[in-house]
């Protein structure tokens, strides 16, 4: 085998591996810049009803959802997860295993309960 066909082979596989890497983190930033836009467009007073109250939430849950709304960020009511802005309450996405971050959406309609 000759050698120079060797580094050849070589620096062909690099340049195309290169250009692979390119094309993932430009595909990377396309994706980081939409969810950054999204998450941009959700309004801070999303999960509230026009009267304050978080939509959804049972009458009980109303003072807990109320004390984390005035905080900083949202914890799940079972205490498995925090999350640094209440934007995760009513956004349509089941973070919290126990479904406290969606009292007013389906988004967790599938939990066991």
């Amino acid at each position: 085998v000759d050698d120079g066909a060797v580094g050849a082979v070589a620096a062909d596989s690099s340049s195309e591996l290169l250009r692979a890497a390119a094309v993932v983190l430009a595909e990377k930033a396309k994706v980081a810049e939409a969810l950054a836009a999204k998450e941009a467009s959700f309004p801070e007073a999303s999960a509230q009803e026009s009267n304050g109250l978080v939509r959804g939430a049972l009458p009980a849950q109303r003072e807990k959802y109320a004390e984390q709304r005035e905080g900083v960020g949202f914890e799940c009511f079972d205490k498995s997860k925090k999350f640094p802005s209440f934007q995760v309450v009513n956004d349509d996405y089941c973070d919290c295993p126990d479904g406290s971050d969606e009292p007013g959406t389906s988004a967790c309609a599938g939990l066991k309960g």
